[in-house]
């Protein structure tokens, strides 16, 4: 063992190990079989944010559209409710608001709404008692 240990250790002169020299890698030994690889870890964890990254945010908003854009400024509503009038670029809209006034906001910056849902249970009248 004192002769693997003594290959494994970095010469002064050269920097690099006897092994490493000679084998051109370094050698597995008791303590780096104890201490994960850092690069598998790097790639693991790079694997992991690829697959979680969201890519391009589809926009399903249309000139027309009713939306609720953030308010800017000192204001008591977070968001206030306006149209879109117009696509100016792929992610960005002309709102008015319903004051009249006209805002360009991202798609980030708009939320469409939900869809109103009919009551559950539809009374049927069919004038029976």
């Amino acid at each position: 063992m004192f002769l693997f240990d003594y290959r494994n250790i970095p010469h002064i002169t050269t920097g690099r190990s006897p092994a490493n020299i000679m084998y051109n890698r370094d050698l597995r030994t008791r303590l780096s079989c104890l201490k994960p690889c850092v690069h598998d870890q790097v790639e693991n964890q790079q694997r992991r944010q690829i697959l979680a990254r969201p890519g391009n945010r589809k926009v399903n908003i249309n000139v027309g559209d009713k939306v609720f854009m953030d308010a800017h400024g000192v204001r008591t509503e977070k968001r206030v409710p306006g149209q879109i009038v117009k696509q100016t670029a792929p992610s960005t809209f002309v709102v008015k608001s319903n004051s009249g006034a006209m805002h360009k906001r991202h798609a980030d910056q708009l939320i469409k709404p939900p869809p109103r849902r009919s009551p559950r249970f539809a009374i049927k009248n069919e004038g029976k008692l």
